[in-house]
């Protein structure tokens, strides 16, 4: 657990603060009032920590020891997860029907099937191979994506089927950017691979300060005195394209370990 989520941590810091606005300005000089309290707090925060950052190493390790032996396949790690790609599907084409773009194949195990060729261009006694993504959080879960990667071996061309998400700053600042600095769009709109891990906290803090910069521009429309209104909206805007940006860099990270893992599965 990080240190600044740790309730003794902000009660051994914030309580000075809130003594001096209780009893009096200038009653946080009375240390004999709350360092008692307080460094106790802090003192058994710190060793927490340090103790959680240990245990979080050694669980680290451990569960790198069992991605070794139950992933046997090419993988990648990313933000303390594992990911790789598992077959679930190898056979020759039987036939091909581009008009509902589905296939016919006979599995390696002598099985007749149906399947989507997802707009490969497939043609008799084509050989072909699906695989599910998998991302392992740890040494016993893990999130499976099914047909995330098509490939026709004969052709060597692939497909990648994965599921994407999206946040778009909202706001006149976005339309701006949009019509005149066509480059900028990575400040202002976020597309990333399902399969990519994103803290919990983006979601809810984006979503807010995205409210909240929509709110105070409205009512700002409404009220062109009011600084404090324009304040709020320029800094939460700000806000929000720097959460875009940094979404976009963690997302060109993840995409170019995917591409080469792709890569070498379809080499």
């Amino acid at each position: 657990m990080s240190l600044l989520f740790m309730r003794r941590f902000w009660i051994g810091v914030l309580l000075p603060v809130f003594i001096d606005w209780l009893f009096m300005a200038g009653a946080i000089q009375l240390w004999w009032l709350w360092l008692p309290i307080s460094a106790p707090l802090l003192i058994w925060a710190f060793f927490a920590y340090n103790k959680n950052r240990k245990e979080d190493a050694d669980s680290r390790i451990w569960i790198r020891q069992q991605w070794e032996e139950q992933i046997t396949t090419e993988k990648f790690e990313f933000c303390g997860r594992a990911y790789t790609f598992q077959e679930t599907l190898s056979g020759t084409v039987i036939s091909y029907n581009p008009n509902n773009d589905t296939i016919w194949v006979k599995t390696d195990a002598g099985d007749e099937t149906q399947i989507s060729a997802h707009g490969l261009p497939f043609r008799e006694s084509h050989r072909i191979k699906k695989y599910e993504f998998n991302g392992y959080h740890d040494h016993h879960s893990y999130a499976s994506f099914h047909d995330a990667l098509i490939v026709n071996e004969t052709t060597k061309e692939r497909h990648v089927n994965m599921p994407e998400k999206c946040f778009i700053v909202f706001g006149l600042t976005t339309l701006t950017l949009l019509l005149f600095i066509r480059p900028i769009v990575r400040f202002t709109a976020s597309v990333y691979s399902s399969a990519m891990p994103v803290p919990s906290f983006f979601p809810v803090t984006f979503i807010v300060t995205n409210i909240i910069s929509a709110v105070s521009f409205i009512i700002f429309l409404f009220d062109f005195k009011n600084d404090d209104l324009w304040d709020i909206y320029l800094l939460s805007t700000l806000i929000c394209h720097v959460l875009i940006r940094w979404l976009n860099i963690r997302a060109s990270k993840f995409n170019i370990k995917f591409n080469r893992l792709v890569i070498s599965f379809t080499r």
